[in-house]
């Protein structure tokens, strides 16, 4: 299926981005980052937010947040791209292997700018920057975001694969999450899976191709979460199929990670590849 190509858009965005926190931050501005789906190939205008990174020299002072939040409202009303921004903000002395040491200010997608809350950056999104991210300003990523070891990896992916495995479980029946987030879910335990058995990160897109080698059963179950990623038609049977698929993959997960090291697997499913 061909989908509109909405690259100029995003880049004229983009740059009116990067322009406006340098005009924030003035003195205190170092380097602004964009990574995850955009930056790696794997963007989906109909879901995927823009992650970025804005690194100061400083710890942000009031009226450079208040600045930044004006920024953030104003790039929102005046493009849909604008709304999708997710990502934070950080002194340069704030940044660790493992995340990001302390709170941020942070923005993500319909929701207000907060000046401080704490970070929820990990391993796996310092090695997506520092590998892939690009330098709307400031030096390239790995001048500023220190190498990370196959060891803080794996540590951070099996916590975030504990939990997303955990989640459906977990939600209480008067709050059942929605099919969306259970194909979101499923692809992010994708992520982590593959992660662990290659060393590396990979997009959504790579790592349901991995997934569905490893575990051919779980294609049904992959393709419906891509095609959800796409606003595409599912089928009958979603919900039932995905919650199927995590049962599959929590009886699958110590077996799998016993595995020998793989490469990761490119391509696509079904009628994507």
């Amino acid at each position: 299926m061909n989908t509109p190509d909405h690259s100029q858009e995003i880049e004229v965005m983009l740059g009116a981005f990067a322009s406006g926190v340098s005009q924030a931050l003035e003195d205190n501005f170092l380097a602004l980052y964009v990574f995850g789906s955009y930056a790696a190939g794997d963007f989906v205008p109909e879901s995927s937010d823009i992650d970025f990174l804005g690194i100061a020299h400083r710890p942000l002072n009031a009226t450079e947040a208040a600045r930044l939040a004006a920024l953030h409202r104003r790039l929102a009303s005046n493009s849909p791209w604008g709304g999708r921004l997710e990502g934070g903000y950080a002194a340069r002395h704030q940044i660790r292997d493992w995340g990001l040491e302390g709170s941020i200010a942070a923005v993500e997608p319909g929701r207000d700018f907060v000046p401080s809350v704490p970070s929820d950056y990990s391993a796996d999104n310092m090695l997506a920057l520092r590998e892939h991210g690009r330098a709307l300003v400031g030096p390239p990523p790995t001048d500023l975001i220190p190498p990370v070891s196959r060891q803080v990896l794996e540590g951070a992916l099996r916590d975030y694969l504990a939990d997303l495995l955990e989640r459906p479980e977990r939600a209480a029946p008067g709050s059942v999450a929605s099919d969306a987030k259970l194909g979101e879910w499923l692809l992010n335990a994708a992520r982590c899976l593959c992660g662990l058995r290659t060393g590396r990160v990979s997009t959504k897109a790579e790592a349901a191709v991995w997934l569905a080698g490893e575990l051919p059963d779980l294609t049904p179950a992959l393709e419906t979460a891509l095609a959800q990623r796409s606003n595409r038609e599912a089928g009958r049977g979603t919900r039932a199929r995905l919650l199927a698929a995590f049962a599959a993959l929590r009886a699958a997960v110590p077996a799998l990670l016993a595995m020998p090291a793989t490469m990761a697997r490119r391509g696509g499913l079904g009628s994507d590849a």
